[in-house]
């Protein structure tokens, strides 16, 4: 009993392994309008920051400080989990605006958050 006990959760935690962490600009749900505060999500997918996150400074956009959200799935003996820092940030031109690729410091360590330009 203790063997299949054993076998069945280590075949569940086997796919959780295998999948990759990312942190990325979740820019479908960002809402950025000229002169106006919008929202703009900094997701850590299957990872969480290891502590304050740093943002590259970026001419002609103020960001506030971040409030937070968890999200854990389980679907079909596949778990994913996302930690989203969901920033006030404000444009002060109309023209697109681009956030350098950073790095950040997470649970599974050093990442790479991509370039993203946005549309204002």
């Amino acid at each position: 009993m203790h063997r299949f006990l054993l076998a069945f959760l280590s075949l569940l935690l086997l796919p959780a392994a295998g999948r990759a962490q990312s942190v990325y600009w979740d820019t479908a749900n960002a809402s950025l309008q000229y002169n106006q505060s919008g929202s703009l999500p900094l997701v850590f997918q299957d990872c969480s920051p290891s502590g304050p996150v740093k943002l590259p400074a970026v001419d002609n956009l103020a960001f506030g400080t971040p409030s937070q959200s968890s999200q854990t799935e389980i679907v079909n003996f596949h778990a994913s989990s996302s930690y989203t820092l969901i920033y006030p940030a404000q444009p002060a031109v109309q023209t697109p605006i681009t956030i350098p690729a950073f790095d950040v410091a997470t649970t599974k360590g050093l990442m790479r958050v991509p370039a993203v330009t946005l549309t204002v």
